[in-house]
């Protein structure tokens, strides 16, 4: 990862975000918009990122290196993180009017077939998960067998996209195993609500919902 290396080494001369700044905002992107199914944990194959004028203005005569490099470098990511893709990653890197200098935005998106989601359909069942966090936005994730950290935090597994600050950032553990879902608190500062009762521990089953701080999430399996 030549290019990598020297833009991380040309930071503090003006070249604007390092190499390794940029590949580990992928990485972020990658883990946040993952797809968790039976058969696989699918991510996107291709990233956008964007920079400020002055910053893409710096890295202009890389470019072509960088984004063949950073393609490189994010095809080692799925492997690294234990997750596939329906197609070798793309990354593009963009100027974005009104971003501030030093801030990188990546976009990331699935345009190979979700071949993950097909098989999953054929093999065993998935829960769904309904995020609901107010101003009508929501989210849903489904669920293969397995436990899962929730909370606010972006390296928990599942976290509200929109934060919830009375979250805890490890808020509590839901495992779904041959059908049985169990939800058990960490000891979050605010405690967790199911069924409109606060416990620290209990079964759900589909329809029932709890609430973790400000955020309403609902089983639909």
């Amino acid at each position: 990862m030549n290019i990598l290396n020297r833009l991380q080494q040309k930071i503090g001369q003006g070249a604007g975000p390092g190499g390794p700044e940029i590949l580990a905002a992928v990485e972020r992107e990658m883990r946040a918009q993952r797809k968790i199914f039976s058969a696989a944990v699918l991510a996107p194959d291709h990233y956008r990122v964007e920079l400020s004028p002055a910053d893409y203005q710096a890295l202009r005569p890389f470019l072509q290196a960088l984004t063949r490099e950073l393609a490189q470098a994010a095809a080692d990511l799925p492997r690294k993180n234990g997750f596939r893709t329906s197609a070798d990653p793309v990354v593009t890197i963009d100027r974005a009017a009104g971003l501030e200098n030093g801030v990188i935005r990546v976009t990331g998106r699935f345009t190979g077939p979700m071949t993950a989601e097909r098989d999953n359909r054929k093999q065993q069942p998935t829960l769904q998960l309904i995020i609901a966090e107010g101003a009508g936005h929501q989210e849903t994730r489904s669920l293969a067998s397995g436990t899962y950290m929730i909370g606010r935090g972006r390296e928990a597994d599942i976290f509200p996209l929109v934060e919830d600050s009375l979250m805890s950032r490890n808020h509590c553990l839901l495992t779904f195993q041959e059908g049985e879902i169990i939800i058990q608190d960490l000891g979050s500062a605010n405690g967790m609500v199911v069924n409109d009762r606060k416990v620290a521990h209990a079964r759900l089953t589909a329809g029932d919902s709890f609430m973790l701080g400000d955020t309403i999430f609902r089983v639909n399996s």
